[in-house]
């Protein structure tokens, strides 16, 4: 018994090789007690849904004692061989070693490296794929993302200033201060607050935050940004959705339009609640598999975001953005996982108006 390719999450899934791997799964269940009290049998059809996705994780977990599973099963991997009983023998490994070539280097690597060490690297392939991608962006024939510069607002260089004018942290309260650097270093343009000689690409949260403090976009001794103004002090225009407002779900479109037009969105991100925002992150494409792109300056990194939920998770209609599970690595906090957009700014460049 085998499989032609891998099975899992973003696998082939090849329908025969679902099948294989579902029978393996519930045969599983039988031989190893740790397994018991899980979701029952699965189905056999051919169909790697979240059922099956569930299962293999319960199995890398609770039986290979994975800290981090993939939900992948691989062709000769480690999930493959408990799965099927297929353990090589000594006398096998022994011969397999005479013979070395790539394949067999990369399949050792495969079969010994810790778990851990490969959800690393499959992080940091795919940042790189998201980085070098030529998937055609909506609106833009140019094909590549908008050059934005990412920041994280717990850096070193500025994460214990005080943001605005005082009663928290860049680090603990500057989520929307530092996506508005982010969307600046392309859309902004010189205004009177401004240093001299400042180049908008040449933008850090600290310089913004200073501009910020400059154009009285923080509220008089405390650390509460008038976004829109702060928009404008930075050479973009600003559009708010509004404040503490239940959005229909129509108003994705003008996300889209936004996007489409060259703008960027500040989205507020809710990960608590039913719609009352927590977080702000910086959408800064849409792909044409309908995927959103946005970068979270809470790590500096890319995530992606959909117009519906997980499957099972019901949709709500004051909700315009979803996060999903199954687009993250599986040492992403649950917070971010659960990231609901239910709110925005629409960003654009400003007019000559304010500028020198």
């Amino acid at each position: 018994m085998g499989i032609s390719a891998k099975v899992g999450h973003r696998a082939a899934n090849r329908r025969n090789d679902v099948i294989v791997v579902q029978e393996l799964l519930n045969s599983a269940v039988r031989r190893f007690p740790v397994l018991n009290g899980g979701s029952g049998a699965l189905a056999v059809d051919g169909d790697c849904g979240a059922l099956t996705l569930n299962a293999i994780e319960a199995f890398q977990r609770k039986v290979l004692h994975f800290n981090y599973p993939d939900r992948v099963v691989d062709p000769g991997g480690k999930t493959w061989k408990k799965l099927n009983a297929n353990i090589e023998s000594p006398q096998q490994v022994t011969n397999s070693s005479q013979s070395w070539n790539f394949q067999s280097v990369v399949k050792w690597l495969d079969e010994q490296v810790p778990q851990s060490v490969i959800d690393q690297y499959s992080f940091f392939e795919r940042s790189l794929l998201d980085l070098f991608s030529g998937d055609e962006v909506q609106g833009n024939s140019a094909a590549v993302a908008p050059a934005v510069t990412p920041f994280r607002q717990g850096d070193e260089r500025w994460g214990k200033k005080p943001l605005g004018f005082g009663g928290g942290t860049i680090h603990g309260y500057g989520c929307a201060m530092t996506s508005l650097t982010m969307a600046a270093t392309y859309l902004g343009s010189r205004t009177k607050y401004w240093p001299a000689g400042q180049q908008p690409d040449k933008l850090t949260p600290l310089i913004v935050n200073n501009i910020l403090k400059s154009s009285n976009a923080f509220t008089k001794g405390s650390y509460i940004l008038w976004i829109v103004g702060g928009a404008k002090a930075l050479g973009m225009t600003g559009q708010d959705s509004g404040i503490g407002q239940e959005l229909a779900q129509e108003a994705v479109h003008s996300i889209d339009a936004c996007l489409k037009e060259g703008g960027l969105v500040l989205a507020h991100v809710d990960y608590k609640k039913d719609w009352v925002g927590d977080h702000w992150i910086l959408i800064t494409q849409k792909r044409s598999n309908g995927e959103y792109v946005a970068i979270d300056p809470a790590y500096g990194k890319a995530l992606a975001l959909y117009t519906t939920p997980d499957g099972g998770v019901k949709a709500k209609s004051h909700v315009l953005l979803y996060g999903r599970a199954s687009s993250f690595i599986d040492t992403t906090p649950e917070n971010v996982k659960n990231y609901r957009v239910v709110r925005y700014v629409t960003l654009k460049t400003s007019v000559a108006e304010n500028k020198k």
